[in-house]
Parts: C-alpha cells; sequence; structure tokens
C-alpha cells in the first residue's frame, strides 16, 4: 500500500542520515586521533584515497593512495616530490605505510612547530 511505501521511505531516509553522520563522526575522530583528514575520491576505478595533515603548509598538500593487486600504492604528488628522500625507506626497505605516513606527519610537525618564528628554545 501507499503507507507502507512511505514508511519504508521514511526508514531508509533515517537510515541515510544515522549513517551519514556515523561517517562524519568517524572522519572527525581519524582526524583528531591521527591528524589527518581521509578522504575517498571516488571516479577512479579502484577509488583514489587522499590523507592531509593538520600540520600541512597548504591545502593541497596531499598523499594520495589507490589499491592495485590486493595492496595500496602511494601516487607521485607535487607534496611527495618535496619530501625528504629519506623518508620513503619506510615503504622502499620497511614496506610499511603506516610508518610513512607517521614519519610524514612527525616531520610536519616539527616544520611547523620548530621553524615558526625562529627557534622554538
Amino acid at each position: 500500500s501507499q503507507a507502507a511505501a512511505v514508511d519504508s521511505s521514511k526508514l531508509n531516509q533515517r537510515l541515510k542520515d544515522m549513517f551519514r553522520e556515523r561517517i562524519n563522526f568517524f572522519r572527525e575522530a581519524v582526524y583528531r586521533l591521527l591528524g589527518f583528514k581521509v578522504e575517498m575520491i571516488s571516479g577512479h576505478e579502484p577509488p583514489m584515497l587522499r590523507l592531509r595533515s593538520m600540520f600541512a603548509e597548504n591545502e593541497d598538500d596531499e598523499l594520495l593512495f589507490q589499491e592495485r593487486e590486493g595492496q595500496l600504492d602511494m601516487l607521485e604528488t607535487a607534496f611527495t616530490r618535496r619530501l625528504d628522500p629519506r623518508m620513503f625507506g619506510y615503504l622502499t626497505k620497511c614496506h610499511s605505510i603506516p610508518a610513512f605516513v607517521a614519519g610524514v606527519q612527525l616531520q610536519l610537525f616539527d616544520q611547523q612547530t620548530f621553524n615558526v618564528g625562529g627557534s622554538a628554545a
């Protein structure tokens, strides 16, 4: 009946709203805990993941990852070309994206904290 369709539509909308709220909560929690905004970029197959640090100097300072053959590969960006080449040892020698991302985060934090207005001491 029409009443059942309306109830179903309302339930569907409530579920969508609740899901959206949970996703937003999760994104904010990741940002506050790890210091990165994580976004999925659609329009690519497979989708790409964009990470932006709260300590980045520029809005377009980003890390991009895409799944290939069951693994995440980092894509080159203008930001990655400016990183200290030693940072890539976490990826090439240790095969650890988490260590690489943590190292990038610490490097950005140090640059922002200790290079602002001269010395930190």
